[in-house]
């Protein structure tokens, strides 16, 4: 994501290209509804999901629709909205940045942006046994007036109160061209 926001406001970085490997995996992850990387990587060890399944229910309905303001808000430019998607928990993928500082650099990029939309399709929500903490993979398509890109994306996100927020994302990998 950090690059795709760094090319969006004129920032260059160099992208890995994508392994037909891992996208062979993505396909047989999906048939299998099993996350694509190990989400021992996102979690905390006591969280880890030992039997991680796509599942239904008022969870999953409830994540679907924060995903869909995230988005949405990310695409009016609505800044507090899109923050507020975010938990005061949030990990920022980039080594270093805490969560004011990542914040901040955000802020900057957001406003920078302007026609920007963003759509999230092929969306696989996986539950923990708890069902307080989600793992969401879906492909992301960025647009702006300077910048496009999709991305698979992982999120992991957590039951705050009513709502899901966001704990940590990342990209697992770019699709651009493919």
């Amino acid at each position: 994501a950090a690059i795709s926001y760094g090319k969006a406001v004129g920032e260059s970085a160099r992208v890995k290209q994508p392994e037909l490997k891992l996208l062979l995996a993505i396909e047989k992850a999906e048939v299998a509804k099993k996350p694509v990387v190990d989400v021992g990587a996102l979690l905390p060890a006591k969280t880890v999901m030992d039997k991680a399944t796509a599942v239904t229910d008022d969870s999953v309905e409830q994540i679907k629709q924060q995903l869909q303001s995230w988005s949405r808000a990310w695409s009016v430019s609505d800044i507090d909205q899109y923050f507020a998607a975010y938990s005061k928990q949030f990990k920022p993928e980039a080594q270093g940045k805490d969560y004011t500082q990542w914040r901040n650099s955000r802020r900057v990029r957001l406003q920078k942006a302007t026609d920007t939309r963003v759509a999230l399709e092929k969306t696989a929500i996986y539950l923990d046994g708890s069902k307080l903490r989600a793992v969401v993979e879906f492909v992301q398509d960025y647009r702006s007036n300077t910048y496009h890109d999709r991305v698979l994306k992982q999120l992991l996100m957590a039951r705050e109160g009513n709502s899901w927020l966001i704990l940590s994302e990342r990209v697992i990998q770019q699709l651009n061209g493919l």
